[in-house]
């Protein structure tokens, strides 16, 4: 009776445990995403994952932001700054920063390149809409463009080569 008792319960008992194990590996992964999703704020310097503005840590469009609206306000911002100041505008970005700033580095819209120095660059920054109204002394943004402005260059890398960001113009699009 025994034998004939183990071999009737052992499917059971089998298709038990994959049960349990299933369980397990559900609550394994449920943890483990609410680690991710917690953590976020712990670190920024994960790539792809949005700070808030639509960007990385590196100045990329985070996952999920590459068709923003202010993309079309920012191509017109960096077009009329070169036609109306003659220059080469770069629109590869490159995060810059200098040490104490107010925030974790700084990604400008477009570059130029000056001619007061090997490697030395003028940050674009182009503003629309909100962003507009909320740029001023209570910006992050803007204390750290004040800071370049006022004789603190920041250092980065645009396209592999080392830069010095020494000027910033702001160019307004409505």
């Amino acid at each position: 009776m025994t034998g004939v008792g183990a071999l009737a319960g052992a499917p059971a008992l089998a298709a038990a445990g994959v049960g349990v194990a299933g369980v397990g590996a559900g609550l394994i992964g449920d943890a483990t995403g609410r680690w991710f999703r917690e953590s976020d704020g712990v670190t920024d310097r994960r790539p792809g994952v949005d700070l808030g503005n639509g960007r990385d840590y590196e100045g990329k469009f985070a996952k999920g932001q590459s068709d923003k609206p202010w993309v079309d306000k920012e191509k017109v911002g960096l077009d009329k700054h070169a036609d109306e100041n003659h220059v080469e505008v770069i629109r590869s970005k490159a995060k810059v920063d200098y040490e104490g700033s107010p925030q974790n580095g700084r990604s400008y819209d477009g570059y130029v390149k000056n001619n007061d120095g090997p490697n030395t660059y003028t940050g674009i920054e182009v503003k629309s809409g909100n962003a507009i109204d909320r740029y001023g002394p209570n910006s992050t943004q803007w204390q750290f463009d004040e800071a370049v402005r006022n004789g603190t260059p920041a250092h980065g890398k645009l396209n592999d080569e080392d830069i010095i960001v020494t000027r910033v113009e702001t160019e307004v699009v409505p």
